[in-house]
C-alpha cells in the first residue's frame, strides 16, 4: 500500500466513533498539559516582574542603574532576540515532540482500534518502559539534529523549509513506524522495513511535520499518523529472509 493510500485510509477512520473518542482523549491530555506549562511560565514571569524573586529583581535594578543606556538597549535587544528564538525553537521543534509523547502513551490504543476495525493482525502491547525509551531517544535526536542544522537552515535561506521538512520528516516518520511495527515485528525486521521504505517513512513524517503548523489539526495529527503507519505496515510484506532472528 502506498503511503498516500494509507494516509487517506486513516482519514476514513475519522468517521468512527471509537476513533474519535481516542482523538478527544489525546486532545484533552494535550490541552491540559499545555495549560499547566502556560500557567507555570506566567507564574514565573510575574514572580520575577513583581519582585517575588529578590535576587533577580535586585540584579535587574543594578543593571538598570549602572549600565549605560546604549549598552542597556543593545543587551535588551539581544535578550529579546534570544527569547524570541527560544520561543520559535520551542514551537517549531519541541511542540511536535511533546504531542508525539502524548500519542506514544496512547499508540497501542490507537493501533489496536485500527487493527480491530480493519481486521488486521492484533499486535502485542508495547510496555511503558519501551515507549518512554523511544520518546527520550526522539527528544534527544530531534533537538540535537535541529541545533546542529541551524547554520544550514540559515545558509539555505528560502530552501531551509524544504530541508527542515525532510530532516524532521525522516526522524518523525521513523518514530511513528517503530511505534506500530514493534507490535508485530522483531527489532531487525523493523530496521529492515524502514531501510527498504525510506522515502515512504520520510513522506509520513513530512506530512506530520507540515500538519504541526495547522492550528487545531495539529492536536489530532499524531493519532492520524499512528493510524496511517498501522495501515501501511499491515498492507505490505513485512519480513524477508535476512531479517529473521537467528536460532540459538
Amino acid at each position: 500500500m502506498p503511503i498516500a493510500t494509507a494516509f487517506f485510509t486513516a482519514l476514513t477512520d475519522l468517521s468512527r466513533v471509537g476513533f474519535w473518542k481516542l482523538l478527544l482523549r489525546a486532545c484533552v491530555y494535550a490541552v491540559g498539559i499545555v495549560g499547566v506549562l502556560v500557567v507555570a511560565c506566567l507564574g514565573l514571569f510575574f514572580a520575577v516582574d513583581f519582585g517575588a524573586v529578590p535576587y533577580v529583581g535586585w540584579t535587574i535594578g543594578v543593571f538598570d542603574a549602572y549600565v549605560p543606556a546604549t549598552i542597556h538597549a543593545w543587551v535588551s535587544s539581544l535578550l529579546v532576540g534570544i527569547v524570541t528564538s527560544l520561543a520559535f525553537f520551542g514551537v517549531v521543534i519541541v511542540y511536535p515532540v511533546f504531542l508525539t509523547a502524548i500519542i506514544a502513551y496512547m499508540a497501542d490504543d490507537v493501533a489496536l482500534d485500527v487493527e480491530t476495525a480493519h481486521g488486521y493482525t492484533i499486535g502485542t502491547h508495547t510496555s511503558m518502559t519501551k515507549a518512554f525509551v523511544l520518546y527520550i531517544r526522539l527528544l534527544v535526536t530531534i533537538i540535537g539534529v535541529n541545533v546542529l542544522a541551524l547554520p544550514l537552515y540559515v545558509i539555505l535561506g528560502p530552501l531551509a523549509p524544504i530541508v527542515y521538512v525532510m530532516v524532521n520528516g525522516y526522524i518523525f516518520g521513523k518514530e511513528y513506524v517503530e511505534m506500530v511495527a514493534h507490535r508485530t515485528m522483531l527489532y531487525g525486521e523493523v530496521t529492515a522495513l524502514i531501510r527498504r521504505n525510506i522515502w515512504a517513512v520520510v513522506a509520513l513524517g513530512g506530512v506530520f511535520t507540515l500538519l504541526m503548523w495547522v492550528p487545531i489539526v495539529n492536536l489530532i495529527a499524531p493519532a492520524v499518523m499512528v493510524a496511517t503507519a498501522t495501515h501501511y505496515i499491515n498492507q505490505m510484506p513485512q519480513t524477508t529472509p535476512e531479517t529473521k532472528p537467528e536460532e540459538a
